[in-house]
């Protein structure tokens, strides 16, 4: 009955505020009195570059895997950094979750964490190099998260490298 009619009511309205918030994301009011907004061109996307006050953020945290999205969360950081004289801290975790859920093949665990460790430093040294050509402080970790999730391992370090935002892409 009458009880029920207020759900879809509710939802309405719930996505309609998304959708007037998805439209507000590409020119958000400015919570700053000095802040410049100009417009760049970057791989033919209009985007929005802001010049923050050199205070805005002092360390980024950026989760670094190599894939599309961590490379996209990455250019993004980069710019953050860049406007705001922020140092980028570069985190690539190494996670033995996927390896758990393996076959019954043969790993020898050790080796294969060696491995992963050594990979994890070649991506997270190709990220540091993204943000040297762009002249941003940049510091590299990478962290063996063990069988803890990648997600908790990043919330974690967000403490322990005294970080004040994560710029990350959806996934990677």
């Amino acid at each position: 009955g009458e009880a029920g009619s207020a759900g879809p009511v509710l939802e309405e309205q719930r996505v309609s505020r998304l959708k007037a918030s998805i439209r507000n994301y590409s020119n958000p009011p400015s919570p700053f009195g000095n802040e410049e907004t100009s417009i760049g061109r970057e791989r033919g996307v209009g985007r929005a570059i802001r010049h923050r006050s050199p205070d805005m953020y002092k360390r980024i945290l950026v989760p670094y895997d190599g894939s599309a999205p961590s490379r996209a969360g990455l250019r993004e950081a980069v710019d953050l950094a860049a406007d705001s004289g922020a140092t980028l801290v570069v985190l690539h975790v190494v996670s033995e979750l996927p390896l758990l859920m393996g076959g019954e093949a043969y790993v020898n665990y050790g080796e294969l964490a060696d491995l992963l460790m050594t990979a994890g430093q070649g991506l997270a040294q190709e990220a540091a190099a993204v943000a040297d050509k762009a002249c941003v402080k940049v510091e590299t970790k990478v962290v063996d998260g063990g069988a803890t999730a990648v997600c908790d391992v990043i919330l974690d370090q967000v403490a322990a490298q005294r970080c004040d935002l994560v710029a990350m892409g959806t996934h990677g």
